[in-house]
């Protein structure tokens, strides 16, 4: 199963945090962002790049 930047929200952050990062998400989705899980620099992180296909 391929998580979502969604699921990775909700599973490591709680209360305030969690909401306003779903908030900022949504936001971005709604404004045709996609977000392209990639293999960061970092060893043993999960990073998702956030593209906006009308300004690619």
């Amino acid at each position: 199963m391929n998580k979502s930047v969604f699921d990775y929200i909700v599973e490591n952050l709680s209360g305030e945090m969690k909401q306003t990062a779903l908030d900022f998400v949504n936001y971005l989705q709604d404004s045709c962002v996609e977000f392209i899980k990639d293999n960061g620099i970092i060893r043993d992180t999960i990073n998702h790049t956030a593209k906006n296909p009308t300004n690619s």
